[in-house]
């Protein structure tokens, strides 16, 4: 080996080692960066899951709501229909009075 390759290799030794320092400072800054990422998606998902559990208590209470509005309303058909009823063939006889309103019996 000549002293001419013997200093090159000598040479490229720090000037590799520069190069892998300053790629090693490229990697922890990405890795800081993408660190405070995960911390701001970890944030907006915890957001996120609150805005989804009010959402369903919202879902929830238009359930209930539809499903009272649905009661009363066939409670009022059910009204209409007896009312009707009575209109056309006269009152219902006493011991029929008892029989719910969705049994159908013949006037």
């Amino acid at each position: 080996m000549t002293d001419d390759e013997r200093q090159r290799q000598i040479d490229f030794i720090p000037d590799q080692q520069a190069v892998f320092h300053s790629e090693l400072i490229g990697l922890k800054n990405t890795s800081h960066q993408t660190s405070q990422n995960v911390d701001g998606l970890a944030l907006w998902v915890d957001k996120l899951a609150l805005k989804v559990d009010k959402l369903a208590d919202t879902v929830q209470q238009h359930a209930e709501t539809a499903e009272i509005n649905r009661q009363e309303m066939r409670q009022a058909i059910d009204n209409l229909i007896i009312a009707n009823r009575g209109a056309r063939y006269g009152p219902r006889p006493a011991f029929l009075r008892q029989v719910p309103s969705r049994v159908k019996v013949q006037p």
